[in-house]
Formats: C-alpha cells, sequence, structure tokens
C-alpha cells in the first residue's frame, strides 16, 4: 500500500468524500453517535476498520449490473475515537463532526438521564438531521 495512504489526512479526506456522521435513536439506548464510509472497494473499507476499529457490513444490489456495497461503520466509543482522529483534517464534514463530538460529551455510562441532558442531545439530534437533508 502506499504510504501516503496511510496518512490522517488521506482517511480525512476520503471520509469527507464517502464518509457519513450522524446520530440515530434507538428504543433501548436512547441517541446514538454513529459514523461510516461507504464504498465499493473492500480492500480501503478494511483499512479504514483496521485503523479506526468498527465493522464491516457487505450489500448484494437487487440489481446485478450494480457492485457490491462495504460499509464500514463506527458506533459510540470507536465513532468519537476516529472523529478526533479525523477532525483536525476534514472539510465538508468538519460541521458534523463538531456536533457529534459535542454530542458525545453528553453520553454516560448512568442507565439514567435527567431531562436536559436529553433536550440537549435531541437538540444535537435535530441539527445533525437538519445537516444531513437531502435536497435543497
Amino acid at each position: 500500500m502506499d504510504k501516503n495512504r496511510n496518512t490522517l489526512q488521506y482517511f480525512a479526506g476520503f471520509f469527507d468524500a464517502d464518509g457519513h456522521v450522524c446520530i440515530t435513536k434507538s428504543k433501548h439506548n436512547g441517541h446514538v453517535l454513529k459514523i461510516g464510509v461507504t464504498n465499493t472497494n473492500l480492500e480501503i473499507i478494511e483499512i479504514f476498520k483496521d485503523r479506526f476499529n468498527g465493522h464491516i457490513k457487505r450489500y448484494v444490489p437487487k440489481n446485478s449490473n450494480w457492485k457490491v456495497r462495504y460499509d464500514w461503520v463506527a458506533t459510540s466509543k470507536f465513532a468519537v475515537e476516529a472523529l478526533k482522529k479525523l477532525y483536525p483534517f476534514l472539510g465538508i464534514k468538519k460541521d458534523r463532526a463538531k456536533i457529534a463530538l459535542k454530542f458525545s460529551e453528553l453520553i454516560t455510562k448512568s442507565k439514567r438521564v435527567d431531562s436536559d441532558n436529553l433536550k440537549a442531545r435531541e437538540k444535537f439530534y435535530l441539527e445533525m438531521k437538519s445537516l444531513n437533508k437531502r435536497g435543497l
């Protein structure tokens, strides 16, 4: 592998192009931070997993003319660790990463979440949802 492909700048550029940052809602875990990269090249997806942990999902398209797609996904602690490393080098996704990192400061190991914390989490969830909205 080209040594330049192992730099944080390279990963940040790839993440800016093919990555995503989102905050989802779960019935069991409340709000969850999730990041990932989608590509048809399994090699690069495996490199993201090796470098930043997480897991890989494989999607076989129904249309036989399309390629198999791979997603590297990291949640919670692994997502935060990856974003902290990539943040200084991000461009397009920097605003989303900033929200995600602020959101992560609200997450505690306690099962009980007070109403102020829950309201703050919801604020970040809606802000991220707005940034990730498709279309105009």
